[in-house]
């Protein structure tokens, strides 16, 4: 089971101390441990930025200082000569992203520049922050734009099919209820005038699945055409209606708008 993408919201909320197949539980933990990791549980450090104040300039250490002083940024915090900065999706727009990539080829080659880049938008949140193509110049646009590409051809991630990607999409849902089915039936009584006197709800137990019968317990998949176009239009319906765009929707959809031309 893959665990890339949107699937973790769901996933990660489960817990495995459920009765069910031994054969699953270390999956489940695995699951867990994946959690803590991403939200500093359990003794772990959550993911964040953070630098020595002796390797900040005067200049941008006094600018920090009066930020922290004033309270303007609460995620920025001094700790043991460490200004750290935890990651906020909100801090982050893509003038920051733009700024971020323009600094970072002042000292890096491209595949170098481009790698700190994309790994500095993971740590900071569930998608990347587009850049301004305006504010580059033609020649940036183009070695970003290819590093984009060679990065997108080398993850993993994008690389399963299409039906994983519906098993992620339901996991986000009912997870759970595949690893520890159960049947749930209301019993509602209701008077001769219409009104609700009482209701109960009896709920009963299914058999859990193994690990090498999990995949069974999943919905096929409903697009009649499982190809990728035909997919991710139905995606966008069956998604969970608060989920935040994949991590490089935003940034895609900005660079090919970006990369219109009309010619006369």
């Amino acid at each position: 089971m893959s665990l890339a993408g949107a699937a973790f919201a769901g996933l990660l909320t489960t817990r495995f101390a459920f009765g069910g197949d031994p054969s699953v539980l270390p999956l489940l933990r695995a699951i867990e441990h994946l959690k803590h990791v991403c939200y500093g549980q359990e003794g772990y450090i959550r993911p964040h930025f953070s630098v020595a104040v002796s390797e900040i300039d005067e200049a941008s250490w006094g600018l920090l200082s009066r930020v922290m002083e004033a309270g303007l940024l609460p995620e920025l915090k001094l700790e043991d000569e460490v200004a750290r900065l935890e990651p906020n999706q909100g801090l982050w727009d893509p003038l920051c992203s733009t700024y971020l990539w323009l600094r970072l080829r002042e000292m890096l080659g491209p595949d170098a520049a481009f790698e700190r880049w994309i790994f500095c938008q993971r740590v900071n949140g569930r998608w990347a922050s587009p850049i301004i193509p305006e504010y580059l110049e033609f020649e940036d646009c183009q070695i970003f734009e290819q590093q984009l590409t060679a990065h997108l051809s080398r993850d993993r991630a994008l690389t399963a099919s299409v039906t994983t990607v519906w098993r992620q999409a339901v996991n986000e849902h009912t997870f759970a209820m595949i690893v520890a089915p159960r049947t749930s039936h209301m019993h509602m009584t209701i008077s001769p005038e219409g009104e609700r006197r009482s209701t109960r709800e009896e709920i009963t137990l299914m058999a859990p699945p193994a690990l090498a019968t999990l995949a069974d317990g999943y919905p096929p998949c409903p697009v009649g055409d499982p190809s990728d176009l035909s997919f991710l239009q139905s995606w966008h319906r069956f998604r969970h209606w608060g989920e935040t765009p994949l991590f490089y929707y935003g940034l895609l959809s900005h660079v090919v708008e970006a990369g219109k031309r009309v010619w006369p």
